[in-house]
């Protein structure tokens, strides 16, 4: 027995490049298998069947040129990274919706200083045939035999082997790449297939149609703009003409614009504070507001970017949208940002200022906000915050947001995030065990793992409640309750909570875009509280601010409508899926086709593409 499976293994050894390429290929199918409800693509669907044997062959051909060590090292490494990059697939697919792309690295330091272990799921069998893949990859390099080099024959068999891998990898990328706009699929958003294989609006669906590898080069490619310079010319004249015909150019007034002229602001960006956390158990100061504030009901703050708190703070501020297949962050940095709120107030005679209590240097934060128009993003030393993490201490920098007159002062929370374990970073004791009495008291759905994070998110974002309970008293003392507008608005749902469906069962949801629906109102104590039922998003913040405010811009460059309009809304999320608050499109769409839902579907597309363009190419500098 011993000697058979000596023979067996010294076989396999034999046709260790073989081994390789079937590895490789079998590593891209078992993904895809596994995640083909999330790609909309059938695992065995030909194109990026071809482009992943390309690959594969591509690899086998480099690597047979190398010398045995070379070879077994080559063989590790390659199935290795693609492995754990497979791994990680799944991991930002539970944590955002989505598949990672290379644009994430731009955030991934920043990402590191808030991770746990909670969030490190992945669909089980994708988890094995990866680990599987690694492990089969070490035992065909350690069994490679070493063989002495061939000057003939083995150049010939790379150079066939790297040539047939080019040509499935060229072949069906050419033919994508000039099909963009020549086919409509009306049955996903409007998009072609080619159009989304070039642009990766949907990056689930175009990892689904370029499989693995392929999709992960075409990521590459993206994040660096390599090969874009040459149309930034013609990317500009498509824009001046879009926007020349928007109808937006000419936006009236109506029975809302400028009603809070000359106020200050306290504009708050919560961080993970969802729909069921915020209740009069839970937070009964922030509720009291809401209850008294303009309240949008239906608001969404669609991830579009694994960031999405950072994606969210953009959004408001600016009215622009980062491509979801992502974009160099030095665009932040060096981009002139016409639109953006403090900028626009700033020119009104405002005195605009950014409080964190986080390391300034997150998302560079530092950099961009003064890019912005903040004059002085203030952190947790300034403010004389002990313990930055715990939001009731945000009340020190009050002096500070309120010094100068008038103010936009642009505060954004910290307790709220996660991870939701017992770890006391972001709360205390104290509040995790008056989080555990009144939850004692409610009807709560959940049990387990599920029902300990709830107790810990509630305790969270109790510390953030405690800084509008002292934010609203000192604003009364001083007379500024009755002079300033309060803004407060969701960065994204309690996506910390790491089992997503239990969150869709206390939302009374049944996907993941729906999920992002989150609390969005606006204070002023002369304004009568209302609820607004149209559906609103974070794309929709700062043309209806500007109007509230009467400020001075074109609304025309605003991806999002003011909410007063009387433009039809609705929410776009992450691959140009839709919600109008009655129809909900996406691939899985099955009613009716409508005329109507293909105009909309074709002007979902504009809108952002157009957004994405006006940030890549920064328009405004002109």
């Amino acid at each position: 027995m011993k000697k058979t499976l000596s023979s067996i293994a010294n076989w396999l050894g034999k046709y260790a490049l073989a081994g390789f390429f079937c590895i490789l290929v079998a590593l891209d199918l078992s993904f895809r298998f596994f995640y083909r409800d999330c790609t909309g693509v059938s695992t065995l669907r030909l194109q990026p069947l071809v482009f992943t044997v390309g690959w594969a062959l591509l690899f086998c051909g480099i690597v047979s040129l190398l010398p045995t060590l070379g070879k077994r090292i080559a063989m590790i490494f390659i199935v290795t990274v693609q492995a754990i990059l497979c791994i990680v697939h799944g991991v930002m697919y539970n944590l955002f919706g989505s598949f990672f792309s290379f644009a994430d690295l731009a955030y991934a330091g920043d990402g590191a200083k808030f991770f746990s272990f909670s969030y490190l799921r992945i669909r089980p069998g994708a988890l094995i045939c990866a680990l599987l893949a690694i492990a089969c990859i070490i035992f065909l390099a350690i069994k490679l035999p070493k063989k002495p080099y061939q000057k003939i024959r083995q150049p010939i068999t790379a150079l066939v082997m790297v040539v047939v891998g080019l040509l499935c990898i060229i072949i069906p990328h050419k033919k994508q790449m000039q099909s963009v706009d020549t086919q409509i699929r009306w049955d996903w958003t409007g998009l072609s297939e080619a159009d989304i294989y070039r642009s990766q609006s949907n990056v689930n669906y175009a990892l689904g149609l370029s499989g693995v590898y392929q999709y992960q080069f075409r990521s590459l490619i993206q994040y660096t703009g390599w090969g874009q310079d040459a149309g930034l010319k013609q990317m500009r004249e498509q824009l001046d003409e879009y926007y020349a015909q928007s109808e937006k150019n000419n936006h009236p007034d109506n029975e809302m614009t400028g009603i809070f002229e000359g106020k200050n602001v306290m504009f708050v960006l919560l961080e993970s504070v969802d729909t069921w956390m915020l209740t009069e158990d839970y937070m009964p100061n922030l509720y009291r507001l809401q209850q008294q504030s303009i309240n949008f009901v239906n608001h969404y703050s669609p991830m579009y970017t694994s960031a999405a708190t950072f994606t969210t703070e953009f959004i408001a501020n600016t009215g622009m949208i980062p491509p979801t297949s992502g974009i160099n962050p030095d665009v932040y940095l060096n981009n002139t940002f016409a639109t953006a709120l403090p900028r626009l107030f700033a020119d009104k005679g405002y005195h605009a200022n950014s409080f964190h209590a986080a390391a300034l240097n997150i998302y560079r934060r530092n950099n961009i906000h003064p890019n912005l128009g903040y004059e002085t993003l203030y952190g947790s030393a300034a403010m004389g915050m002990e313990h930055f993490r715990y939001d009731s201490e945000l009340i020190r920098g009050y002096d500070l947001m309120t010094k100068d007159t008038p103010f936009f002062s642009f505060i954004i929370t910290l307790s709220g995030h996660g991870p939701y374990t017992d770890e006391r970073s972001y709360t205390s004791d104290e509040a995790v065990n008056k989080a555990r009495e009144i939850i004692a008291t409610q009807d709560v759905p959940l049990t387990g793992n599920n029902l300990e994070e709830y107790t810990y998110a509630i305790s969270h974002v109790m510390q953030t409640d405690m800084f509008f309970g002292s934010l609203l008293e000192r604003m009364e003392a001083d007379g500024h309750l009755d002079d300033t507008v309060i803004v407060c608005f969701t960065d994204h749902f309690g996506k910390y909570m790491t089992d997503h469906e239990a969150v869709m069962q206390l939302k009374g949801v049944d996907n993941s875009d729906l999920l992002c629906n989150t609390p969005f109102f606006i204070y002023s104590a002369d304004t009568p509280a209302q609820t607004v039922e149209k559906v609103t998003s974070s794309m929709d913040i700062a043309p209806t601010l500007a109007n509230l405010f009467n400020l001075d811009v074109n609304y025309a460059y605003y991806v999002g409508n003011d909410i007063f309009s009387d433009y039809d809304d609705y929410v776009i999320f992450r691959g140009n899926n839709w919600y109008d608050g009655e129809i909900y499109y996406s691939p899985a769409y099955t009613g009716e086709v409508t005329d109507e839902i293909k105009k909309r579907n074709q002007e979902v597309s504009q809108r952002m593409n157009m957004a994405w363009d006006t940030l890549r190419c920064d328009y405004f500098a002109k």
